[in-house]
């Protein structure tokens, strides 16, 4: 039997008040479990959702922050890696010649500059060329120095010197002028072309002033491998 009579309400009638208060108390009871994940009450509604938009914000931050520490050691790593590329000729070259100096074998060191008329006059005579040729045994070192670490390669090779097996040719990267180098492998340096004869750490002659006589640099050297 249905509802009649004096409620006045048919059967369609309360099925729709049935259903609408099934509908009132499901949404009831989400207002209630969002209450209860927040910790209830509007203002922990509100307090719920500043945590959430914090949590989305610190893995950005993190990974900003990230980015910025390895821009950081780039730029470091490239930073190191120049100022190595710099200091690189000038060690190379001492480094090179104070092993060389050390050798039981007899080694000229010959410090010069390609803008240098004397050196250029050096080689343009033969000299340089004659006397690598004839004394394969000992190692010549052309260590061209205040020219910003320009070694002459090029023009050492049109004398027919730079592809020699027994010459080394080296830079040192200091400049040209006020600021040049004074000193080169602890010895010191107040002309070019400067020429050195070394035996076993020893400084056996020193020629540092002007253009030299290739015959008395050949005495140099055979009074050098003489035995005494």
């Amino acid at each position: 039997m249905g509802l009649s009579g004096d409620a006045g309400i048919d059967v369609k009638t309360a099925s729709f008040i049935g259903a609408e208060s099934r509908r009132k108390s499901k949404q009831s009871s989400h207002v209630r479990l969002a209450g209860q994940i927040g910790g209830g009450g509007g203002s922990n509604t509100a307090e719920c959702a500043a945590k959430s938009a914090l949590l989305t914000c610190e893995p950005q931050c993190f990974q900003r922050e990230s980015q910025m520490q390895i821009r950081l050691l780039t730029f470091v790593f490239i930073l190191a890696s120049l100022t190595s590329a710099m200091a690189a000729p000038n060690d190379s070259a001492q480094d090179q010649v104070l092993a060389a100096i050390k050798e039981p074998n007899v080694s000229i060191v010959h410090l010069w500059a390609p803008w240098c008329s004397n050196c250029q006059s050096e080689l343009k005579s033969g000299g340089w060329a004659k006397i690598v040729k004839a004394n394969p045994a000992v190692k010549f070192y052309f260590v061209s120095i205040w020219d910003n670490g320009d070694d002459g390669r090029a023009m050492l090779a049109k004398f027919e010197l730079a592809d020699q097996p027994n010459v080394t040719v080296l830079a040192d990267s200091g400049p040209r002028g006020a600021d040049k180098i004074k000193q080169f492998a602890g010895m010191p340096v107040g002309w070019i072309p400067t020429t050195w004869v070394c035996k076993g750490g020893n400084l056996r002659y020193a020629m540092n002033y002007g253009e030299i006589r290739f015959e008395v640099l050949q005495q140099f050297i055979t009074d050098s491998t003489a035995k005494w």
